[in-house]
């Protein structure tokens, strides 16, 4: 039977059938065919120990020029950035560009010096899976370069 997630729209299938019976098995298939790319986010980084978008934004005001305001400050910001972590972010590029570097310092201080960072069993996993079947490509939106130091480590792409 053809596991074209086309078809499986037809089905009325509970999303547990759907992903039980057709995602599952596709997912295994393109793997098994070197065709899959996995896309690593936030979570990957915290298992890790690494800070999440919220934390990383607040570690980025106390370690800036703007060590100097107060949490309520802080949170002023970010309600006038839409509490948006994106928005925040960007705000803090914009006031911190021409500042010698100081927003990439205070990402590498929070990453590399500050945190308690470790591989984690996730990170572990990835890279065994990726040994076994590899994929076509890992693509991370995180500052951090924890997973490519343990592919590294492993040798699992030399």
């Amino acid at each position: 039977e053809d596991n074209n997630p086309i078809e499986v729209e037809n089905k009325n299938l509970t999303w547990k059938e759907e992903r039980d019976n057709y995602r599952i098995p596709l997912l295994i298939k393109d793997i098994k065919n070197n065709s899959s790319t996995l896309f690593l986010g936030a979570g990957v980084g915290q298992s890790a120990k690494l800070p999440s978008w919220n934390e990383l934004l607040k570690k980025i005001f106390q370690k800036s020029s703007f060590a100097h305001l107060y949490e309520a400050d802080i949170d002023k910001i970010t309600e006038a950035c839409y509490n948006s972590n994106l928005i925040t972010a960007r705000y803090l590029t914009q006031k911190l560009k021409d500042k010698n570097n100081e927003l990439c310092k205070a990402i590498h201080d929070i990453f590399y010096v500050d945190s308690k960072q470790q591989y984690s069993e996730l990170m572990k996993s990835i890279v065994a899976l990726s040994a076994r079947e590899p994929v076509k490509s890992i693509i991370t939106y995180n500052f951090d370069d924890l997973i490519k130091k343990l592919f590294n480590v492993t040798d699992v792409f030399q």
